[in-house]
């Protein structure tokens, strides 16, 4: 027998250690010992044929580095990205080693470095996803992200920067914490020059969110939003970024750009991708579907601004955190023309590059139905955050309140069809050698059998 075809060295060492051993005890052994031989040898043989098949045809993708992972829209992103790529090619970049989100990420298989290091953050990834937190020192942190970047782009061949953004952040009346990541993407755009790869990811307001105003739909049963009555907002699923980042790093590389909605950045460049929900709803419609899909009557109230932060303060979130939130329901929500809110159009680039359109917002209430059904309301100070979650002073609030994070079930079946593989293989290569007396597998397979036949096994394997 001979070694599969694309093993490395070590492998095939290995193979010939191991076969030279059976062969040797084989020679050395009487009939009745090659009967005790045969069985676990073959279970040896099919195991060592399969690891070294599966070595060399497996091929892992390329490392993906996700910055602020321990953060809201990091970790949210990236346990997303668990069931989209393998763990052991995602990195994280974290400010906090031991929070919560840090252990959930590490028992999921995802590679975690300090944040303090940015140079060891990105080393030997191909990837990056920059995702600023949602602190006040957002603007000042996101600099140092896109410099890091440009410095492993040029020292250790990073492929591409991703540049999580927002929707309406160039428009000229942008409030201010939306312009910031106006600032973010030209500042990117200039560092990183005229060489492809630097991608602002321009996203809509995060399903998510919603989840942070859930313990005020409990106690109100209503979702009071700082919406007017006729806005229209067009909700995106974190979980759809993922599934976006991981077509853009797919092993194909990124698609020519012409073949995809890329708005030009300043200087022309096709260099932004706008990614939103696939419908536009007003509060009352909003309402609607969560009372649909989670089961639980909610109606529909517009807040006024400074309630409506007093809720997110409530959840948790600090006065820089809250301030953006607002201004990104009033910067992205718009008023709808005489056709309503199914008269306008969901952004182009998540279906272009998916080749679907993104989640619904029905299956996030779907989801998320127990943190709005109704029950006691929470007491003041406590609000979603408050339910066992803690609020860390530079990533922001916890985003394992917005993921909606569960550990992925199918890794356990994985482990499962791993261990039983061989014995699979030696199963079927047992049936295929059946009848084909005076084969090596026949003898393995079927000792009794084959003394009984009188046919000396020769070397031929089948």
């Amino acid at each position: 027998m001979r070694p599969p075809s694309g093993s490395g060295p070590s492998a095939i060492a290995g193979y010939e250690r191991v076969t030279d051993a059976m062969l040797q005890r084989w020679q050395r052994s009487g009939p009745k010992r090659k009967r005790e031989l045969i069985r676990p040898s073959c279970l040896l043989c099919m195991a060592l044929l399969f690891s070294l098949f599966s070595s060399s045809s497996a091929a892992s993708p390329r490392p993906l580095l996700v910055t602020s992972a321990d953060g809201a829209e990091g970790f949210a992103v990236l346990t997303a990205l668990v069931s989209a790529r393998d763990p052991s090619s995602l990195v994280g970049c974290v400010d906090s080693a031991g929070s919560e989100n840090s252990l959930a990420l590490r028992a999921l298989g995802v590679a975690l470095r300090p944040a303090d290091d940015l140079r060891g953050c990105f080393s030997g990834v191909s990837f990056a996803l920059l995702a600023a937190p949602l602190t006040a020192d957002r603007a000042a942190r996101a600099s140092e992200l896109i410099a890091a970047a440009v410095a492993a782009r040029d020292e250790e061949g990073l492929a591409a920067a991703f540049l999580v953004s927002v929707i309406g952040s160039t428009a000229a009346a942008a409030p201010p914490s939306v312009a910031e990541y106006g600032a973010m993407e030209r500042e990117l755009f200039q560092r990183w020059g005229d060489v492809p790869g630097a991608v602002a990811l321009r996203t809509a307001f995060f399903q998510q969110n919603l989840l942070l105003w859930a313990g005020d739909a409990r106690e109100h049963a209503a979702l009071r939003l700082p919406l007017g009555p006729a806005a229209c907002l067009a909700p995106l699923s974190s979980r759809d970024l993922a599934s976006v980042l991981a077509a853009l790093c797919a092993p194909a590389g990124l698609p020519p750009l012409g073949e995809l909605p890329f708005l030009p950045a300043e200087g022309g460049a096709p260099a932004a991708l706008e990614l939103s929900g696939p419908a536009w709803l007003n509060g009352s419609r909003l309402s609607a579907v969560a009372t649909a899909t989670a089961g639980t009557p909610l109606g529909f109230a517009s807040l006024p601004r400074a309630e409506a932060a007093g809720v997110l303060r409530r959840a948790g979130l600090d006065a820089s955190e809250q301030r953006l939130l607002l201004d990104l329901l009033s910067a992205q929500s718009a008023l709808p023309p005489a056709g309503g809110c199914e008269a306008l159009q969901p952004s182009a680039g998540l279906p272009a590059l998916l080749g679907r359109p993104g989640a619904p917002v029905g299956a996030f209430f779907l989801e998320q139905a127990a943190a709005f059904a109704a029950r006691d309301a929470p007491t003041a100070g406590e609000g979603v955050a408050g339910e066992g979650h803690h609020h860390h002073p530079r990533t922001g609030w916890n985003s394992r309140v917005i993921a909606g994070y569960e550990a992925a079930p199918w890794q356990h079946g994985v482990v499962l069809l791993l261990a039983l593989a061989p014995v699979g293989l030696a199963l079927a290569a047992c049936s295929l050698a059946r009848g084909r007396r005076g084969t090596l597998l026949h003898a393995m397979c079927f000792p009794d059998e084959s003394a009984q036949s009188g046919v000396e096994p020769g070397w031929r394997l089948l």
